[in-house]
């Protein structure tokens, strides 16, 4: 799991950490996903800085975010024929919260 600092923010693990000594860490500065999620970070604190959750943790307006992600994919994938509706509204919805 995770350490979070006071601020929701995602600490960076220890070298000596459980994970590391069972060689579960990877390089990350040599792992795609790791350079475009930390884009996404950035762009995050960016938008959330003068926005209406800038005094929220990090982990807190993810969490949001995510469930406003996943509610918006579970009703365009069981209601198709407005699944341009449902993304539209849930982009919305998704907005609103970091803007």
């Amino acid at each position: 799991m995770a350490t979070l600092d006071k601020l929701g923010n995602v600490l960076p693990r220890e070298a000596g950490s459980a994970d590391t000594a069972r060689g579960l860490r990877r390089d990350h500065a040599e792992d795609p996903r790791h350079k475009t999620m930390a884009g996404v970070a950035v762009l995050l604190e960016r938008i959330r800085a003068s926005g209406p959750m800038q005094k929220a943790p990090m982990g807190f307006v993810v969490a949001i975010l995510n469930s406003i992600a996943e509610a918006t994919i579970d009703f365009t994938t069981q209601d198709p024929t407005h699944a341009k509706k449902h993304s539209k509204e849930g982009f919305e919805a998704l907005w609103r919260v970091v803007a």
